[in-house]
């Protein structure tokens, strides 16, 4: 600074002035937005941070938003430079932490970081409709399975087989509903799974038997006698079943001169009566225990002509 007075003498003056270069804030770059497997309930942050014209003074995390509020294990860095902090309690939802950093001369910085945990996949629900399927001496058959999803989608879906007298043939192993076919008598077991969107599995088992029917044997005729131009005629017949029991039998009249008539006509022995001269055919049907039926005809001829002695009727039926 220089100053003249007014008769001409000078004065000079100076001063030093030194400024300051402005601070320059710290720099904070986040760890990777996170997403948990479903149910997570724990998991790790991190970030790092740097201060080009001097040091960082301090680190701190919190947590902005979420479904719940978590537990985070180091909330105040000691070392800021390069943080990472445990998350605990998370539930299902989508998170917001953020970390914030101070230098020496007090200016701030923060960054953000996202974190989401995935519901829970639910499974499939697989419902058999029907569960079983009772089949008599059929050789093929259509299962049918329902398959849901409550939180998403079926993806795919597969029908196997499990186990059976021999290997099947499945139509459309691929779909909800299949034929199939190449059955024989027995009990098969085959299985549906679904898969959904997310992964999950859930099956269900449909139940096949094909049943063998009964069989009926006529054993003998133990008896005949002839009252009043009347014919008797006493019949032992048997019924096996091989996979089960025999339940019922009824006995009918198929062909004849007259109506036979049976006394009783629901066991496997019975009196066949009111017959005259000529020829008879009747049934015996027999049913298992699941429901299966088979008849067999037995035939006979009475002859108009009876030869009698003390011995009793000698010959008299044909059959």
């Amino acid at each position: 600074f220089r100053a003249t007075d007014a008769q001409g003498a000078i004065t000079t003056v100076s001063k030093s002035v030194t400024i300051a270069a402005a601070n320059v804030p710290p720099t904070v770059t986040m760890g990777a937005n996170q997403s948990l497997s479903q149910g997570a309930t724990t998991g790790t942050i991190t970030a790092t941070a740097t201060d080009s014209d001097g040091t960082l003074a301090s680190g701190t995390w919190s947590q902005l938003s979420g479904p719940n509020t978590a537990g985070i294990t180091s909330p105040n860095d000691a070392s800021p430079g390069s943080s990472s902090t445990g998350l605990t309690g998370l539930i299902t939802g989508t998170y917001t932490f953020k970390y914030q950093v101070v230098d020496n001369s007090g200016a701030i910085a923060s960054g953000t970081v996202n974190v989401t945990v995935p519901a829970v996949n639910q499974l499939p629900v697989v419902t058999p409709a029907p569960p079983y399927i009772l089949l008599n001496s059929a050789t093929s058959t259509t299962i049918n399975a329902v398959s849901t999803d409550a939180d998403g989608t079926i993806s795919t879906r597969a029908w196997t087989q499990v186990s059976g007298p021999n290997t099947a043939t499945i139509v459309s192993a691929s779909s909800a509903s299949t034929s199939i076919t190449g059955l024989i008598v027995g009990t098969y077991i085959f299985l549906h799974t679904a898969t959904d969107n997310s992964g999950g599995q859930a099956s269900a088992t449909v139940t096949v038997e094909v049943n063998n029917p009964p069989v009926v044997d006529f054993s003998s005729i133990v008896d005949f006698t002839f009252d009043n131009n009347t014919a008797n005629i006493n019949v032992t017949a048997s019924a096996t079943d091989a996979d089960g029991t025999v339940v019922s039998y009824a006995w009918s009249s198929i062909e004849g001169p007259t109506v036979a008539t049976f006394t009783p006509d629901n066991t496997g022995n019975t009196t066949i009566s009111n017959l005259r001269p000529g020829l008879y055919i009747v049934r015996l049907t027999v049913t298992d225990n699941d429901g299966a039926s088979s008849s067999n005809d037995y035939s006979f001829t009475i002859e108009a002509k009876y030869i009698i002695s003390k011995f009793g009727i000698k010959k008299v039926l044909k059959h």
